[in-house]
């Protein structure tokens, strides 16, 4: 879990000030009929990051019903990938192979895998998600079609946030993006591509609000998605896919539903 996605999503940041204050970890383990559950608690009051100040922060996740033999195994398998030496390609294939053979009979034994609390104060407002997700009678044979391992995933996921996050996190990522090739001809101007990108998150918000997808209410955005039978519902509405439209057409759009209340004012007299 990256907490610091959230808090410098470029990693490129370096301020002069961090500290944290009363930051608590807590793991447990209990095994029972061949099954382990894990569960993990993290907590810190306040994490200053240079003149920004974040926290309290309180983590709750857990892993449910894993076979204890296989997860020993694949402990050992990952102990002996890390010292080997293999480049991008070989470790990805490693660990595709551990999901096939060591991990099956953890994905074939109904796990539980459970963010049950994400609760952190930011800057921007609060942060709140929770997450479960697993795998309903899986077999063996489902792991090599696509859409036999998604009909047997469930998993939802419950997020509530400021909508000036996911405006932030875009030109964060705009920033990023932009600013890597300081040779580009006639590079745009980053305060052109802060506003596209504030703008292209606000436009989705928008058209997922008005299609049921989420809810907005003083500045925060909630919604739930679910997996399950091969569907992907968003507050309980199955996800349609909206034609695409250029950037230009969606710019071309929003004079025009700024214009419209005075328009309908203009025609009733007001």
């Amino acid at each position: 879990m990256q907490i610091g996605a959230f808090i410098n999503p470029n990693g490129t940041i370096a301020p002069n000030n961090v500290a944290v204050q009363q930051f608590a970890l807590k793991r447990s383990t209990d095994e029972q009929d061949g099954f382990a559950d894990a569960k993990a608690e993290i907590q810190f009051n306040q994490f200053q990051y240079g003149q920004d100040v974040y926290g309290p922060l309180l983590v709750k996740a857990s892993a449910e019903h894993l076979q204890a033999a296989a997860l020993v195994k694949l402990n050992d398998e990952f102990f002996r990938l890390s010292n080997e030496s293999l480049n991008e390609a070989q470790y990805r294939d490693a660990l595709l192979k551990l999901a096939q053979n060591e991990a099956l009979p953890i994905f074939t034994n109904n796990p539980v895998f459970k963010v049950s609390q994400f609760d952190l104060k930011m800057p921007d407002g609060q942060l709140k998600f929770s997450a479960e997700f697993g795998f309903k009678d899986l077999q063996a044979a489902d792991m090599n079609s696509f859409n036999a391992l998604m009909g047997k995933t469930e998993g939802k996921i419950h997020v509530n946030a400021p909508q000036i996050l996911l405006e932030n996190l875009a030109v964060a990522q705009a920033d990023s993006i932009f600013s890597v090739d300081p040779d580009v001809e006639n590079p745009p101007s980053m305060d052109e591509v802060r506003d596209t990108a504030r703008f292209l998150v606000r436009s989705t918000l928008n058209g997922m609000a008005d299609a049921g997808y989420l809810t907005q209410e003083n500045g925060v955005i909630d919604s739930e998605i679910a997996v399950t039978k091969n569907q992907l519902l968003f507050n309980g509405k199955r996800f349609q896919v909206a034609p695409e439209q250029s950037i230009d057409e969606l710019m071309d759009e929003a004079p025009v539903a700024a214009s419209t209340p005075a328009v309908a004012a203009s025609a009733t007299g007001q």
